[in-house]
């Protein structure tokens, strides 16, 4: 999946339509407790969809741009080597 502080793609298996409001709940390491968030679906290719959070509590943004930053910068650690 890719992940934003605004939303997400991820793939399912299964035909959801575009504007279909759903309810998603996942964990972004190294944290145990879900974040529990409501999206929009925006577009679809093939099994592929772009979710837009709506109305993400301020609490979960911030752990979802804590989680980008950490990736990122193990990111640019890695190339640096």
């Amino acid at each position: 999946f890719e992940l934003s502080e605004g939303g997400m793609s991820l793939y399912v298996p299964d035909s959801l339509a575009v504007g279909l409001q759903v309810e998603l709940s996942f964990v972004l390491p190294p944290e145990d407790t879900p974040l529990r968030l409501r999206a929009a679906v925006r577009n679809r290719r093939g099994f592929r969809y772009g979710l837009e959070f709506d109305n993400i509590p301020q609490s979960e943004r911030f752990a979802i741009v804590c989680y980008l930053g950490a990736v990122a910068g193990a990111a640019e650690s890695e190339s640096a080597k």
